[in-house]
């Protein structure tokens, strides 16, 4: 390789290490730029938001933080932290969270309350299982406040395909909320590889320069 082309490979290289390695490492999925509306999708729907699919079996729809419009005003219906949030009935169905397009993804956190249908002092919890590439599963559950957002912290919560939620302890129709998921994505194996390539090439020049061959 002469030097030239020596040189425009390590700039290459060295620009993708770069970008890769600052990179932001996670983002919060937070609904504030999805459309609200005034009434529930259809069980099968999904609702794509900053890069993951939200798939629910049952009933679901992104609303703004009072709740759905009746009458020309906003009835408030459970939580509520004066922005969008995804909502679904997780007694009648489950929700599916996965990366558009496929790929691993780890979730650091995420805020849950009750919202439509779950009376106050019930014994509803709101269950999630991270379903690892490992064929393992991770799991956790929180009681769904009827005032307030809890703020879950789920540091095991790595390496996943997909994420499902479901409302247990009560049996009637109801609502979850959730909001603020952080979620990341996990770089594909070629992507270390190439990042590792372009680390590898700066280590070359290094030497070759020392022993005066550049």
């Amino acid at each position: 390789m002469n030097t030239l082309n020596f040189v425009r490979s390590l700039v290459a290289a060295s620009a993708l290490s770069f970008a890769l390695l600052s990179a932001p490492a996670q983002a919060a999925v937070d609904f504030n730029s999805d459309p609200t509306t005034d009434f529930a999708l259809d069980p099968g729907s999904s609702i794509l938001s900053g890069g993951y699919t939200f798939f629910s079996t049952s009933r679901s729809a992104v609303v703004s933080g009072n709740g759905i419009l009746d009458n020309g005003s906003y009835w408030q219906y459970g939580v509520y932290n004066g922005t969008n949030m995804l909502v679904f009935d997780g007694v009648s169905g489950t929700l599916t969270v996965t990366r558009t397009g496929g790929g691993l993804f780890s979730l650091s956190s995420l805020d849950v309350g009750r919202w439509l249908g779950l009376q106050p002092n019930n014994t509803a919890r709101l269950s999630i299982t991270g379903h690892t590439q490992s064929s393992g599963d991770v799991w956790i559950d929180s009681s769904l406040s009827t005032t307030s957002f809890n703020t879950l912290s789920t540091p095991s919560f790595s390496n996943l395909l997909s994420l499902t939620m479901r409302i247990t302890g009560y049996s009637s129709s109801a609502y979850a909320a959730i909001d603020n998921l952080v979620l990341a994505a996990v770089p594909e194996p070629e992507t270390y590889a190439l990042m590792l390539a372009g680390l590898g090439l700066l280590g070359i020049l290094a030497r070759r320069r020392k022993a005066g061959l550049l």
